[in-house]
């Protein structure tokens, strides 16, 4: 039997009242203020992906780049996130 997959971010988890929390906010909050549907990408859980791909891609003997995909969700705010991590971008229209 496999493993169920884990998609939910790090830091997820049941909030004093029994609202699913990311981080310290409730995810109703965020629905509340920006709507749904809504993406969103945590940098705590992120940031351990990202440093795994570039530590699998060390051993590789040719030239590499770690890159990620906008898709169709290239907003600002993800395009920021992905040059702070050195990362190039896979744009796919």
């Amino acid at each position: 039997m496999t493993e169920p997959a884990h998609i939910l971010p790090e830091t997820a988890r049941s909030g004093a009242c029994g609202q699913l929390c990311i981080g310290e906010v409730a995810l109703s909050q965020l629905v509340e203020q920006f709507g749904s549907l809504l993406t969103f990408y945590e940098v705590a859980t992120r940031a351990p992906a990202v440093a795994a791909n570039r530590h699998g891609l060390v051993s590789y003997p040719g030239e590499t780049a770690s890159v990620s995909t906008a898709k169709a969700f290239a907003a600002v705010g993800l395009l920021r996130l992905l040059a702070s991590e050195g990362l190039g971008v896979d744009c796919v229209s």
